[in-house]
């Protein structure tokens, strides 16, 4: 199978909200992938993931403005409008402070 992506992504379990860009109420989903560029997430909620909204990682992820791209199977892949920076990896040395 040939690979698609443009950045590597690593799997992930993390709580997140969906707040879509046009208003109304934010709905919780499942991150179970995450990139620079984009995410794979599923939706805990009756609610359809909206073409485009604001995806609020926690903290330090913040909030990202994306647009669907997929759908299936109750999984959504979304692309970051903007470059989401991963957070800085922790070394050794700075552990110990």
């Amino acid at each position: 199978m040939h690979e698609r992506r443009r950045e590597p992504r690593a799997r992930t379990f993390l709580s997140a909200r969906i707040e879509p860009a046009s208003g109304g109420a934010d709905a919780p989903c499942l991150v179970t992938d995450l990139s620079t560029g984009g995410a794979r997430i599923m939706a805990l909620s009756a609610q359809p993931i909206p073409d485009t909204f604001h995806l609020a990682l926690p903290e330090p992820g913040g909030s990202h403005a994306a647009r669907t791209v997929w759908r299936r199977d109750g999984y959504a892949g979304v692309a970051f409008l903007e470059p989401r920076h991963a957070p800085p990896v922790l070394t050794d040395a700075r552990r110990r402070t």
